[in-house]
């Protein structure tokens, strides 16, 4: 089971460029939502390992296709990696209750 969502979760984030680690949170969620060893937060640092793998792979098929350009991304890399690591120095602040509203207002305002 969790390897078809894996690969639904890398082709959907393939095609729109987003969403595989919404499939991947939902899951895993659901996964260890009755075991106690595992947290909101650890669910969302596995998810950023996941979207990180697929994205990686993602990049490394438009650039051999020849259909990727850096120029576009370097606008907000910078600001987006600053970004990235507030949020992670971040986690241990929050209380996953936030998290978990947060991510919900997030997928209804993107959809």
């Amino acid at each position: 089971m969790l390897g078809i969502c894996g690969i639904a979760a890398g082709m959907i984030n393939a095609l729109i460029g987003t969403g595989g680690g919404i499939i991947i949170t939902l899951v895993l969620s659901k996964l260890y939502s009755k075991n106690r060893s595992y947290s909101t937060k650890d669910v969302f640092s596995a998810v950023l390992l996941s979207v990180s793998i697929m994205t990686a792979g993602t990049v490394a098929i438009y650039f051999l296709n020849g259909t990727l350009d850096f120029s576009d991304a370097l606008v907000y890399l910078p600001s987006a990696a600053a970004g990235g690591v507030a949020g992670a120095l971040m986690l241990e602040k929050f209380d996953s209750v936030i998290f978990k509203k947060l991510f919900a207002l997030l997928v209804i305002w993107a959809g």
